[in-house]
């Protein structure tokens, strides 16, 4: 019985045991479920900051590509002007050879082409300054062109690097969306463990007062055992002491 009584006792160490292990597991869990709540609520906020990035990034890509589109236009507008500046060119050469021959030919006709030869000269001046100025127009629209060629280059490059980014961005949003559904899924097994867990306690709670029930039956037991055992010494010393009465009574 003294046994039966350790055991027993054993038993219901076990179960506070149980009991105690699960409710610091719920603890745990409850803690783990709030530490995971708050970071889904940050992956949340970095979601919602990455998709900001985004929309600001594509817009900032479609400005790029207008800026390129314009530009384009501005291209094949200078070259429009070069080309008109080429007919101009040619016109002025084409006046200066004109000039040139008529002043020739009023040298010839002597006192009766000199007015026509200052008129000639007037004509060759300002082909000359036509000239001049066409091939400083071509010079600035030369700069002009070199500027712009280098504007779209480097435009195009912003809008790869946009795009580049623009990507990097979605697959971070694309991450945080996976973050977060695993976040879920570690709450709900949070959850889970949790209610385990108190499960668990309500049982070792139900079952303990039943285990110290056992225990004292037990003890009731082994106290009835050694009534019971007293008794039958006695019992046994009184049947000796009459065998010895019996046995003198005899003849």
């Amino acid at each position: 019985m003294d046994r039966q009584r350790h055991e027993t006792d054993q038993v219901a160490t076990a179960i506070n045991q149980m009991s105690a292990a699960a409710q610091e597991v719920a603890k745990s869990a409850q803690g783990a479920s709030v530490a995971a709540q708050q970071t889904d609520e940050q992956g949340r906020a970095a979601k919602r900051v990455v998709d900001g990035s985004i929309r600001q990034i594509h817009a900032l890509v479609d400005d790029i590509r207008k800026s390129g589109s314009s530009l384009d236009v501005l291209q094949k507008d200078v070259s429009s002007i070069v080309s008109v500046l080429g007919v101009i060119r040619s016109i002025a050469e084409q006046t200066n050879l004109l000039a040139l021959n008529a002043a020739i030919e009023a040298a010839r006709a002597g006192e009766a082409g000199r007015g026509f030869a200052m008129v000639a000269d007037e004509v060759r001046a300002l082909a000359s300054r036509t000239q001049q100025s066409t091939q400083e127009i071509q010079s600035m629209i030369d700069r002009l062109q070199q500027g712009t060629q280098d504007a779209v280059t480097a435009m195009r490059h912003s809008s790869e690097a946009g795009d580049g980014t623009s990507a990097q961005a979605n697959e971070a949003g694309t991450s945080l969306v996976a973050i977060g559904e695993l976040i879920a899924t570690i709450n709900s097994m949070n959850a889970q463990i949790a209610s385990a867990a108190e499960e668990q306690t309500a049982v070792a709670e139900e079952i303990n007062p039943s285990v110290h029930q056992i225990a004292g039956a037990v003890e009731s037991v082994a106290d009835e055992t050694r009534q019971s055992a007293q008794t039958s010494r006695s019992l046994a010393e009184l049947g000796s002491r009459l065998g010895s009465l019996v046995g003198q009574f005899r003849v």
